[in-house]
């Protein structure tokens, strides 16, 4: 073969395609060249005879650690840069001539711009529900993944001339970047860098398309299906961890590239309907949105901090909001004694414990089980977490000076006869309560104290009078989550003595422990139930209720009067392998 033939056919390899319509050609005779051995492809552009590939062949197999490329280069039988276009072309990736091609503004936009320029890469068209992006190299596995991640759509690789990309990675960017600025220079800060203005512009934009919406909107669903209750998006220094809270603990989900964090939290203020402009304040606010079939409640809190806003969204599902008392873990007979204690034509019910115990959940279910026509109900609560039917429920205006006392003061005008306060938190709610207990309302509210005996205490700490407090007091539910075992991965539980010894466990009675599995996602836990105690006084215990009284001799007094404690149902619940001995515990000791 002379040099000359060669040169020339070499040539017709280095020619790029240069418009869509050639690259879309390309593209669909392609799928029969993948994967040819090199050898075979240069033989059928005729850029070499058989006659020299054995002859490459004899000087690879001589070579310890050759390629046939090399050997043949070595040769003098093909030129460098044509092997190269040649082995994209085994790999189905082409070269192009970017310069001839007319890319759509809107494609442009789908990558950001500080993405493009950092990693030389653009999108340069759409084929078969695949995005070409042109780059200068074929890239990294981690942009390649960064790629498909943005797009939410496979991608396909095309290699153009690396100063006309830059060029044209420069041209098409700049003219979005003063398009942004033209569209939001009278929303956006005044008082920001040139720097932080462009990529707020830039986050304000991106979280209006489709990439960001679809993964924001994947972070949600994943959340539902994963029957979390908080979801956190949380920034470090080099990344964003992404966290769902299931099952009272805090489990990660993901990593998140830093650079996504603008776009995602733009995205999230602006269903929330906050100021997406304001990044140095916190901010609060609500989301309500239908996501596969699901109608769902988001309670939206954003905080700033040195590596970016923090968020936490809180996810209230109104199909699963209200449950039975059965559903929440309560005995049949305790179901009784509750649903007495609910049907009195007036007195006070509270329900105590710490934040996150199902206080609210354990309400909503006892106004449920009275709720009825003729009946009028009122509830004061801050947030209102779950609309209800059948009852008038009313959101606090705490920034306009209306807290629970002066609500409440506005309600007892409103012929209620049943009213619930989402919380006593001061001396004046809880006289206020008690007075319209002792009114003629039933009155139900909830107190953050440990035990259902230190509910007492605490209420004469805030200025109520003990002769009232004996006169209107039903009954006082306390009340903590506990983890449920998997049912499917349970096995005995090892006990240390130490806790053995804390609960006064002179038996050796089996326990069990979730050891986990793929039902339980490997944790050994799935679901919660509440463990609780329920202190109904009688005349004798009442007459108990005076300042010079603790709550521990109190306690006492309750259980010479028959009552159960929270660490006994929660080891009735271990002792049937229904929950770990570790887990009772944790929530009750």
């Amino acid at each position: 073969m002379s040099r000359g033939r060669g040169m020339n056919k070499q040539a017709k390899i280095l020619k790029p395609l240069e418009s869509e319509a050639d690259l879309r050609e390309y593209l669909d005779s392609a799928k029969t060249q993948l994967h040819k051995p090199i050898g075979a492809l240069l033989i059928e552009e005729g850029v070499i005879t058989q006659k020299d590939l054995d002859l490459a062949i004899i000087l690879q197999q001589s070579t310890p650690g050759m390629r046939l490329g090399a050997a043949l280069v070595e040769l003098g039988l093909v030129d460098e840069l044509a092997l190269q276009m040649l082995l994209h072309k085994q790999l189905g990736v082409p070269h192009i001539n970017l310069e001839r091609f007319v890319i759509p503004e809107t494609l442009i936009r789908r990558i950001p711009s500080s993405f493009a320029r950092n990693n030389a890469v653009m999108p340069v068209m759409e084929f078969d529900s695949v995005i070409v992006i042109a780059a200068a190299q074929l890239p990294g596995q981690e942009t390649y993944q960064e790629l498909r991640f943005l797009l939410q759509k496979p991608v396909m690789i095309v290699i153009a001339e690396r100063l006309v990309l830059l060029g044209r990675i420069a041209q098409h960017y700049d003219q979005i970047e003063e398009h942004l600025e033209e569209e939001a220079r009278d929303a956006a800060p005044k008082t920001v860098d040139q720097e932080e203005r462009r990529l707020w512009l830039e986050a304000q934009y991106l979280a209006k398309q489709k990439p960001v919406v679809k993964l924001v909107d994947s972070f949600f669903q994943e959340a539902l299906r994963m029957r979390a209750s908080d979801l956190h998006i949380r920034p470090r220094r080099d990344d964003v961890e992404l966290a769902l809270r299931i099952d009272g603990e805090l489990r990660p989900l993901r990593v998140l590239e830093r650079h996504l964090l603008p776009a995602v939290v733009s995205r999230i203020k602006i269903l929330a309907t906050l100021n997406i402009a304001e990044r140095r304040l916190p901010q609060d606010g609500r989301i309500v949105l239908e996501l596969d079939g699901h109608e769902l409640d988001l309670r939206v809190s954003i905080m700033p901090t040195p590596f970016g806003e923090n968020v936490v969204i809180r996810l209230l599902n109104p199909n699963s909001a209200v449950r039975s008392f059965d559903q929440i873990g309560y005995r049949n007979e305790d179901m009784a004694r509750i649903d007495e204690l609910i049907r009195h034509e007036n007195g006070l019910v509270l329900v105590t414990g710490p934040t996150g115990s199902g206080k609210t959940t354990t309400l909503y279910a006892m106004l449920q089980a009275i709720s009825r026509v003729g009946l009028n109900i009122i509830t004061i609560e801050d947030p209102v977490e779950y609309h209800l039917p059948n009852m008038v429920q009313i959101q606090l205006l705490s920034s306009q000076g209306f807290g629970f006392p002066q609500t409440l003061r506005h309600v007892l005008r409103q012929d209620p006869d049943v009213i619930m306060i989402g919380e006593i938190r001061d001396a004046e709610t809880a006289q206020l309560a008690v007075e319209a207990a002792l009114t003629g309302h039933l009155v139900f509210s909830t107190l953050h104290t440990t035990s259902a005996c230190g509910a007492i205490p605490r209420l004469l700490e805030l200025g109520v009078s003990p002769q009232l407090l004996k006169t209107s007091l039903l009954g006082v539910l306390a009340q903590r989550l506990v983890r449920q075992n998997c049912p499917n991965c349970r096995k005995p539980e090892t006990i240390t003595p130490l806790i053995r010894q804390r609960l006064h466990l002179d038996d050796v009675s089996p326990f069990e422990k979730g050891q986990g599995c793929k039902v339980c996602s490997g944790h050994g836990y799935l679901g919660r139930r509440a463990v609780y105690e329920l202190l109904e006084p009688d005349d004798i215990l009442r007459e108990y209720f005076v300042p010079t009284l603790s709550e521990r001799q109190l306690r006492e007094k309750a259980r010479a009067n028959g009552m159960q404690f929270m660490l006994d149902h929660g080891l009735s619940l271990a002792k049937q392998g229904l929950v770990s001995l570790t887990e009772v515990y944790r929530a009750c000791s």
